[in-house]
């Protein structure tokens, strides 16, 4: 008769006949340490299907948590022979994968100031004068909050695209989506420049289908950062 590794093995394979798959569901039942040998096999997998670093680290702490203090030497044998499978299987997948949080940082930078530049001369205390004296000295929380309410006194266009990059520098790369989409869909003289800056903020997102297309968008267009984008697109091919 099958021993229990065997049984375990056609398990992980597969390959269980209908009379094996009976004495494996029997045992299940029946045999504690078996279940408990299964039931960690079955955890090493969901690791070895995690889609992203966080979640497979979670879920190891999560299988250490709840199987501490198990001493059974089978379970510990095929642990260890599946975890190696696991993380070849893992890396190999994440290897020559772009790492888009730093192409972000290696490539975006927010957009320079050129509706209301900022001088020492400037004597004005509006909004408008605030909101940019703000984004220039990079306090991007304040440049953000007068950003929006600019935008929704005048529903003037660019004031939506520098809140989207004050966003992006804020770490809210969905909000930023939003105001980028919404400045496309007017006629500023700065929305050549949204495709760019979507793409940065689809990359943020880790997003690479979205960002191809956005970078995609920018080399039609053939105005602005043409050059970096091609690179880009080359980069997460």
């Amino acid at each position: 008769m099958m021993d229990k590794d065997q049984l375990i093995t056609k398990f992980l394979t597969q390959s269980l006949s209908k009379e094996e798959q009976l004495r494996f569901d029997a045992l299940l039942l029946e045999d504690p340490s078996f279940k408990a040998e299964v039931k960690l096999l079955e955890d090493l997998n969901k690791v070895a299907e995690a889609e992203d670093d966080v979640m497979a680290r979670e879920m190891v702490a999560g299988f250490e948590a709840e199987h501490h203090g198990k001493k059974m030497a089978s379970i510990w044998w095929v642990a260890a022979s599946l975890a190696l499978v696991v993380s070849i299987t893992y890396f190999a997948t994440r290897q020559g994968a772009p790492d888009t949080q730093i192409l972000y940082t290696e490539n975006f930078e927010p957009y320079r100031n050129v509706v209301h530049p900022i001088t020492r001369t400037t004597q004005q205390k509006d909004l408008k004068t605030q909101a940019f004296a703000h984004y220039e000295k990079g306090e991007y929380r304040e440049a953000l909050e007068l950003f929006e309410k600019l935008y929704e006194t005048t529903n003037t266009p660019h004031f939506l695209f520098y809140k989207a990059n004050a966003l992006l520098q804020l770490n809210r790369p969905r909000e930023a989506i939003v105001a980028l989409q919404a400045h496309l869909k007017t006629k500023d003289t700065l929305t050549q420049k949204s495709h760019w800056y979507l793409a940065m903020a689809y990359l943020k997102l880790d997003d690479v289908v979205n960002a191809k297309k956005s970078l995609e968008r920018v080399v039609a267009q053939n105005k602005y950062n043409v050059k970096k984008a091609n690179v880009l697109l080359k980069t997460l091919d």
